[in-house]
């Protein structure tokens, strides 16, 4: 019996083994993908920036204004060519501005997505410590004062899965 209990010990300190590996290396991955969004975010503001820098050269309401006034003096084609090139540059930015607001919001939703994998590997890392503490709690005799360890320990994960 006590044999068995050994081998079952080792294969569960392997199988833990693995498991943290394994964890550490999603820990990896979403450290790089967390700093890539920082990235993200930054190029989201320096495009917004730079949009904003591009509206102020153009000076559209200035342009407005002229068109405005070449219509009232009968410079009809004149104000027709201007309104038209007037018209496709706010397009052009009203697009831009639309690209940046989807960048912005897919940005977004894969913060979203990172942190609710986050809870979900939490979740998944109690739950097997709770298994391997049940199995080991299973195999200790109640009167023993490990058993108190493990209360502790079950305490410890209770705490832990109200912070997930």
């Amino acid at each position: 019996m006590y044999g068995q209990d050994k081998k079952n010990a080792d294969q569960n300190a392997q199988q833990q083994d693995k498991l943290s590996q394994e964890m550490k290396k999603i820990e990896q991955e979403m450290k790089e993908l967390a700093e890539q969004m920082k990235k993200d975010q930054l190029q989201g503001e320096q495009k917004m920036e730079e949009l904003n820098k591009e509206m102020q050269q153009e000076q559209l309401s200035r342009q407005m204004q002229q068109n405005e006034q070449q219509m009232k003096m009968g410079q009809k084609q004149s104000a027709k060519k201007q309104g038209k090139q007037m018209q496709r540059k706010m397009q052009e930015m009203a697009q831009q501005m639309q690209d940046l607001r989807q960048q912005m919001q897919s940005n977004q939703d894969m913060e979203t997505m990172m942190e609710m994998e986050k809870a979900r590997d939490k979740m998944l890392d109690l739950s097997m410590r709770q298994e391997q503490l049940w199995q080991e709690s299973q195999e200790t005799d109640p009167n023993s004062p490990h058993m108190n360890e493990l209360a502790e320990e079950q305490e410890n994960l209770k705490q832990a899965m109200k912070r997930v």
